[in-house]
């Protein structure tokens, strides 16, 4: 609900059409939070124009997703896409459209984040208002139509392509994370959306444009939150902007020592090492035995 108040506050509100996807509960705590939502969205005023699609079954988050933004592209030749666990500044649709405007033709660009997580790191003095990196990602975002049809659902067949082209060290930003991992172990449960998006976008050389000062918030306390929940202090709580947006053009490309702030990032999700440690005995005792059987 706060993403909903957050996004009619915004100075664009009045000229934007939101459409809700509302999921299937799965039991009658998620009946109760999915009928509390519809009201909120029924009551909101200060957008364009309002649509509702519910769910008649749960989907669960990754086709819930990709059936809307499929659906929406058949409207539109472009869309933003906010989950329920986030909150915009004021000026979040302003940068999104304007940017979004900006890159439209240039097909290096798959996508426009509104979120952003390495202000901290950037010194005052090479403070840029935006910067480029590999590969879509999931928070607070945009693409067009154009872009959208990268999006590949075969997980087995985007690993497949990442280890032919010897890119999973790459695509885990040089071992800063396990992004190979989490998409084999999606061949499987096929839960995530967003790391095939990414592998889509990343074997294509594709590039994701931040802001240096984020236009939006992730909520990991959130009611109902089920898809991420830090152990500790959370690495995506960030300052959001209360300043207006300045549009500017940069080249697509991604810097190297943005890449080196991305890499500190990640470093806040990588496990102790003691455990780090007890996982890899565990994984090489695992394989002795299956040698032996």
């Amino acid at each position: 609900m706060q993403t909903l108040q957050a996004l009619a506050a915004n100075e664009m509100a009045e000229s934007t059409e939101i459409y809700l996807f509302l999921d299937g509960p799965k039991n009658e705590q998620d009946r109760i939070l999915s009928e509390k939502t519809e009201r909120h969205f029924d009551d909101i005023q200060g957008f364009l124009a309002k649509t509702k699609f519910k769910r008649s079954s749960n989907f669960g988050l990754k086709r819930n997703i990709v059936a809307g933004i499929n659906q929406i592209m058949k409207l539109h030749d472009r869309a933003i896409v906010l989950e329920d666990d986030l909150i915009t500044s004021r000026y979040f649709l302003r940068f999104m459209n304007s940017y979004l405007e900006l890159y439209e033709k240039n097909l290096d660009v798959c996508q426009i984040s509104g979120y952003s997580y390495l202000e901290k790191y950037f010194k005052t003095f090479e403070k840029p208002g935006t910067y480029f990196m590999r590969g879509g990602d999931c928070l607070a975002w945009g693409t067009w139509r154009r872009a959208w049809d990268y999006y590949d659902d075969d997980s087995k067949s985007l690993l497949s392509e990442l280890q032919r082209k010897k890119l999973s060290k790459s695509f885990d930003r040089g071992g800063a994370y396990p992004y190979t991992e989490m998409l084999n172990a999606n061949i499987k449960t096929g839960r995530s959306w967003a790391i095939n998006w990414y592998a889509s976008t990343f074997l294509l050389n594709k590039y994701c444009l931040y802001p240096v000062e984020s236009h939006a918030l992730h909520l990991s306390g959130d009611e109902g939150a089920t898809n991420y929940a830090p152990s500790g202090p959370d690495p995506l709580l960030v300052r959001i902007s209360g300043e207006p947006v300045t549009v500017e053009q940069i080249e697509v490309k991604e810097e190297k020592y943005i890449m080196d702030y991305y890499k500190r990032f990640l470093s806040q999700y990588r496990p102790h090492i003691i455990t780090r440690v007890f996982r890899k005995i565990s994984s090489v005792i695992r394989n002795l035995n299956a040698y032996k059987l």
